[in-house]
């Protein structure tokens, strides 16, 4: 698979970035990590950049984890409703010939 390049902007600098998803996709992730760093900006103005940039890593990361941890638990939900259909299922055929 080719890769793909596209330049971002982020913390007011460019960085070229290649990957194997498209160029739209590239940006929203850049799109993402600047929005997040110029929250974190915003709380406080006297960050350097490498503390800044560690934070976002951090903020992005915890967002990601619950994201995660609420996917997972959504999947045991869809799981335990299939189990639950699939053992009501019987009891619908058989009401239906009484």
């Amino acid at each position: 698979m080719d890769k793909v390049k596209t330049i971002v902007n982020i913390g007011g600098k460019e960085y070229t970035i290649a990957g194997a998803e498209s160029a739209e996709y590239i940006h929203r992730v850049a799109l993402c990590v600047n929005q997040k760093m110029s929250e974190l900006k915003r709380g406080n103005e006297q960050l350097n950049n490498t503390l800044l940039a560690v934070l976002t890593a951090i903020n992005i990361a915890d967002d990601y984890i619950k994201t995660k941890d609420e996917l997972a638990e959504l999947k045991k939900m869809v799981e335990a409703y299939k189990k639950d259909r699939e053992a009501i299922k019987p009891q619908v055929n058989v009401s239906k010939f009484r």
